[in-house]
């Protein structure tokens, strides 16, 4: 069926009054004969007859559909078709579990497609399958993308009448549910299985340490948490839990016995010095609690370091890979940089808010960091940037943004008349986050996290029956507005035609 997804837009069609009334008043003028005596001629009787009368019937044809194509164009045209509504219900699994969750909840499945609900995968698409043919064939290894199950809901929530009874059967690993959970009106019955697999552990990153032993990062998870210990090893070949080798001028780790860890994939080890500078300007105290901080870094981490402090913009490094501006003066072209720090100039206001900002470790918002000044934050600027600080109010205290450069406008200042950011046990971690987010694999645990949800937290809210706003039937919509462009643009050449031909047959007679 044919319909319009906006059509009371369709009223602009009534436009083509324009080209009508043109081509109305488009009344040809007469042309004037010269002859060389009116002796001759007699008088006629006088008559006056007036008409409109349209003109180029088929230009104003064009021009008319043109129009009406273009009205119907910006209405959203779509094909809707109806589709099976003698199905009971559906049930839907993500395409790489079948065979699992089949081989959990067989008997609840087979009574299901036997009452007539039908099989759909749960991706973006609810593609319909036959259960029976997926399960003939053997386990699909090709990894599919993982998306939220939340998501996925919201997306199913404008698909299937609220009275469809629809049966969900996943995992509960946490990393599955992300975003906000949603309200929708499904007639959801949603089954839970843990994972077989609920212990993990990997090298998540390696590092050169300043005594030039290596540092690994090892990551463990389990369905309670995920932590990270430090754990130094020695450079040589060969150690007793751990393969060290080097291939083309890079050295590589590994676990020896992969039994009890994920992965035994080889992880470069970072071989680097990370450069930093502080150009302090006038603002020496502020420099010192950042000094100290970075100072704080490299003794936990035994990161290889090389940062300096100088008020002499002569004395900044050609290359480095962090410069934190501590300058309201602007910054030399000619600096090389990879990561600059900048204090932003501006009005200042005086304020009772807190820092706000992400807690790497556990993925959450953290605040009470109190704040008492800030720099009013340009607006302009700030649609280019993205906050990785914020204020209590949710306003933008660092923020970054991509150039040349990752740059950071930092709007308030590392001295305790601004703030207890300084004071604050909090500050080197803050200063960690920045200086090693550029390796986002710190972060990312992905497959290897264990943890799992409540089922408690994992329901959406379902809206009340008499709450609940009708839903349209089952159907597959098709977008049209492609074919409505063509024929426009087809419209649109054949008019160019007919007018210029128009043209010359009016000038040539």
């Amino acid at each position: 069926m044919f319909q319009f997804a906006q059509p009371i837009l369709l009223w602009s069609a009534a436009g083509i009054i324009v080209p009508i009334i043109i081509h109305l008043w488009n009344v040809k003028q007469g042309k004037t004969l010269k002859v060389g005596s009116i002796a001759f001629l007699t008088e006629s009787a006088k008559s006056h007859a007036k008409s409109f009368k349209l003109s180029d019937l088929l230009l104003l044809l064009l021009r008319c559909l043109l129009i009406i194509v273009l009205a119907m164009l910006i209405s959203k045209p779509m094909y809707q078709k109806e589709l099976n509504q003698k199905e009971n219900g559906w049930v839907l699994i993500e395409k790489n579990q079948v065979h699992e969750v089949y081989k959990r909840f067989q008997s609840k499945i087979d009574s299901l497609t036997n009452a007539g609900y039908t099989f759909h995968y749960l991706n973006t698409n609810f593609t319909e399958a036959k259960l029976e043919e997926i399960l003939k064939t053997p386990q699909d290894t090709v990894k599919e993308p993982e998306f939220s199950y939340w998501g996925l809901l919201k997306e199913l929530d404008e698909k299937v009448p609220s009275k469809l009874p629809v049966y969900l059967f996943t995992d509960n690993s946490l990393r599955r549910f992300t975003g906000t959970r949603p309200n929708i009106s499904l007639n959801l019955k949603w089954n839970i299985y843990p994972s077989d697999d609920t212990l993990s552990k990997w090298i998540q990153k390696a590092y050169r340490t300043s005594n030039d032993s290596i540092r690994l990062i090892i990551g463990n998870s389990s369905p309670t948490g995920t932590s990270y210990i430090y754990q130094n090893v020695s450079a040589k070949p060969s150690n007793n839990k751990f393969a060290v080798a080097n291939n083309d001028g890079k050295m590589f780790v590994s676990y020896k016995d992969t039994t009890r860890t994920t992965s035994n994939k080889p992880i470069e080890v970072d071989t680097a010095t990370l450069v930093i500078t502080i150009y302090s300007d006038k603002y020496n105290l502020d420099a010192s609690y950042l000094k100290a901080a970075i100072h704080a870094i490299r003794d936990f981490t035994k990161y290889k370091m090389k940062f300096t402090t100088v008020n002499n913009v002569r004395s900044i490094p050609a290359n480095c890979d962090w410069l934190f501006w501590l300058s309201e003066e602007n910054i030399p072209a000619s600096l090389n940089r990879n990561n600059v720090f900048v204090y932003e100039k501006g009005k200042v206001q005086n304020v009772r808010s807190s820092v706000v900002f992400k807690d790497r470790a556990e993925a959450t918002m953290i605040e009470g960091v109190p704040l008492f000044k800030i720099i009013q934050p340009i607006s302009t600027r700030l649609a280019s940037t993205d906050a990785i600080w914020k204020d209590g109010f949710g306003n933008p205290l660092l923020a970054l943004e991509k150039k040349d450069a990752s740059v950071y406008h930092f709007y308030s200042r590392f001295n305790p008349q601004w703030s207890d950011l300084t004071w604050s046990a909090q500050f080197p971690q803050m200063i960690f986050d920045l200086l090693f987010q550029t390796n986002k694999n710190l972060n990312q645990v992905d497959e290897a996290d264990k943890r799992i949800i409540d089922v408690t937290q994992i329901q959406p809210a379902i809206f009340a029956e008499e709450t609940v706003v009708p839903k349209q039937n089952l159907v597959d919509r098709k977008d049209l507005s492609r074919f409505f462009w063509l024929l426009a643009l087809i419209l649109f050449v054949v008019e160019r035609i007919v007018s210029s031909k128009a043209k010359k047959e009016e000038v040539y007679g």
